[in-house]
């Protein structure tokens, strides 16, 4: 589809072959936006209930590293269960990058 434009005609990229998978899937955002919603929370409890923690000022974030690790956790037992539901690598990457 051509639109126009003040430089001249401006296409659409053409759509991903069949086959090809894309690495941000549904499921991938839906458990990033649930982990990000998780992470404010334990960093605002921490920063502001707790006081004596300062985790946000940190080099390395340890909320994110902690949900990594219990999301590594609950997919290596989702995995034993039910094979057909467990995360695949590169979600856990956008999952974690989204954290």
């Amino acid at each position: 589809m051509v639109f126009p434009a003040a430089d001249g005609p401006v296409t659409r990229p053409a759509p991903a072959p069949t086959g090809v998978r894309l690495p941000v899937t549904p499921r991938a955002l839906i458990v990033g936006v649930i982990g990000a919603a998780i992470a404010c929370f334990v960093v605002s409890w921490a920063e502001l209930v707790v006081t004596s923690i300062q985790i946000a000022i940190c080099q390395f974030a340890p909320a994110a590293i902690g949900l990594l690790f219990v999301l590594v956790l609950g997919n290596l037992l989702v995995r034993s269960v039910a094979r057909r539901l467990r995360l695949r690598p590169h979600e856990i990457i956008v999952i974690y990058l989204m954290i």
